[in-house]
């Protein structure tokens, strides 16, 4: 078992690297992109929703592509192997 402690402002946080690691992965600017954000995400940040959102908007730099998601309650993605923090996970992907 691996235990872990998350604070809210490291969970806004994580939103913006979220956006960066799928920036990185493009030649140029995103056209559109697809967040699919844990709902457990949702309850930790709380009161601190809309700074998720500005974080998101931050990481593009200047205006952000139209962005569209959801909140859901089953695993999308895990990087990295066998164990990590599942239950606040963001995945943003980004198109060409």
């Amino acid at each position: 078992i691996d235990f872990m402690q998350q604070q809210p402002a490291d969970v806004v946080s994580s939103a913006g690297r979220a956006v960066e690691g799928a920036l990185a992965e493009l030649e140029g600017p995103p056209s559109a992109t697809l967040v699919f954000d844990c709902a457990a995400r949702k309850r930790a940040v709380a009161d601190s929703l809309a700074l998720e959102v500005e974080e998101m908007r931050r990481a593009f730099g200047g205006s952000p592509p139209p962005m569209a998601g959801l909140y859901s309650f089953g695993e999308i993605y895990q990087r990295g192997g066998p164990s990590g923090d599942r239950n606040h996970s963001i995945v943003v992907v980004a198109f060409p």
